[in-house]
């Protein structure tokens, strides 16, 4: 599956208008150069907002602190090593673990799938994690 410039900035847009940086009425058909110029002034101004950032539009429960907001498969690196990692992020709290198996990516997509939160993995895991995904879908 590939992700397309076209589909990035369709997503980076959405995700703006969702917390209210972004007014839709005022995006521009297909110029990418003034998408991007719409895009950066809105970031600018969720900036400038700091923390009173609006959580995301389709929560069912927005002010519900065991909500989980997002979920990312990632390198972590400490002093001595890098590794895999899963991290869930509920609230403030941001729980992580090394990733050593597949079931834990499967477990990932499922938490961040039920909660209606961001699934994020990092490029160079992303063929181990679409491996894991896609064994379990053929089982």
């Amino acid at each position: 599956m590939t992700y397309s410039c076209t589909d990035f900035t369709s997503d980076v847009l959405r995700c703006l208008v969702e917390v209210d940086a972004l007014d839709p009425t005022v995006m521009t058909g297909d110029d990418l150069g003034a998408q991007s110029d719409l895009a950066v002034d809105a970031i600018f101004s969720l900036h400038r907002r700091g923390a009173n950032l609006p959580r995301r539009a389709d929560s069912e429960s927005p002010d519900d602190p065991e909500r989980v907001g997002h979920v990312r498969i990632h390198n972590l690196a400490t002093s001595t090593r890098t590794y895999a990692a899963v991290t869930i992020v509920i609230a403030d709290l941001h729980l992580s673990a090394d990733l050593v198996s597949d079931r834990q990516i499967r477990l990932a997509k499922t938490i961040s799938e039920s909660h209606g939160a961001s699934f994020v993995v990092s490029d160079m895991l992303k063929d181990r994690v679409d491996a894991a995904l896609n064994k379990s879908a053929q089982a």
